[in-house]
């Protein structure tokens, strides 16, 4: 496969998203020596606070770099999670419009962050035009669809062009946060017929890929060497799905009641992602008048299910 396939990623951003946004980054940086990432920033702060830190190996862009009229006209008449579900498929198609080098290009929510690099990804994904992650966690894929709209990758071919110009047409009609008669949830239930409407469509087969938190209800997390494994796959990305920054010692690892984490995930998975996290806050603190805007408000520590304390 040509190498200059390899290790082109998107994610949007918002204000409530800036540290795991950067965390992220850093992961990049940090598993791989040849990456690009183009962020799509939702707030002007958020626009501003990622210019003062220059990083490199990464585009900005404004939404409005990537809006037409007919995103503008959805942009009125839902809510900003919901706007941001609507933008993943143009923010990819203006990429692709634009960067020529770019023949195919992997979609990250900002909660996600790699534990190793991408090679195996791409290998998996071999000269497929769509990928998609399976939701594994085997008791809502009836409300949310089968596959996760976090972790989806497209290449610049007739399929995927076909597929993203499809998608995007479908979220601009209709992307909201809920289940409706016609089966639809947000962006990521369109998801589901993919197999049977588009040519190339591979499903990740790797437990390591695409993680969260539901896995050790059925897999068993464990670690050899210095790598952390889902069973016998190793862990290359994890969605921090539901994780909270209460403030920079205290968090949320999962916020749900339906679900506490064991000790193992906590000391593989968690701790890692957590000390990372803190460096974020560090380099944005660094350049904003106060970090405290870029926490959770919505939790304390006094009501929250898998509570973690950081101790240096």
């Amino acid at each position: 496969m040509d190498k200059r396939e390899n290790n082109f990623f998107c994610t949007i951003v918002g204000k409530a998203y800036l540290i795991k946004g950067l965390t992220l980054y850093y992961s990049l940086l940090k598993n791989m020596k040849n990456f690009h990432l183009w962020i799509c920033c939702v707030d002007e702060v958020v626009y501003n606070v990622l210019s003062k830190l220059d990083l490199d190996n990464v585009t900005l862009y404004k939404m409005d770099d990537i809006e037409d009229e007919e995103l503008l006209v959805a942009k009125g008449n839902r809510s900003i999670r919901e706007y941001c579900w609507t933008l993943k498929a143009p923010l990819i198609l203006h990429i692709f419009e634009n960067c020529s080098e770019v023949k195919s290009i992997l979609y990250l929510d900002a909660d996600m962050y790699f534990f190793d690099n991408a090679k195996q990804i791409y290998s998996e994904w071999g000269n497929g035009s769509i990928l998609l992650c399976e939701q594994k966690d085997g008791w809502n894929d009836n409300i949310f669809g089968k596959y996760q709209a976090g972790f989806i990758g497209f290449r610049k071919d007739r399929s995927g062009l076909e597929c993203l110009n499809w998608w995007r047409e479908r979220c601009i009609e209709w992307c909201y946060d809920t289940c409706d008669d016609r089966g639809r949830w947000g962006d990521q239930r369109y998801m589901n017929n993919w197999n049977d409407l588009f040519e190339g469509v591979v499903v990740v087969k790797s437990l390591g890929i695409d993680a969260a938190a539901w896995y050790q209800k059925y897999y068993d997390i464990n670690n050899k060497g210095e790598k952390v494994y889902i069973n016998n796959d190793k862990l290359l990305v994890y969605h921090f799905t539901s994780f909270y920054i209460i403030n920079k010692n205290e968090f949320t690892l999962w916020k749900w009641y339906n679900l506490a984490l064991d000790v193992k995930a906590v000391e593989m998975i968690y701790e890692p992602y957590v000390k990372d996290i803190r460096y974020a806050i560090n380099k944005i603190d660094s350049v904003v008048h106060t970090i405290d805007d870029f926490y959770s408000s919505e939790l304390h520590r006094d009501n929250v299910a898998n509570y973690y304390k950081y101790v240096s």
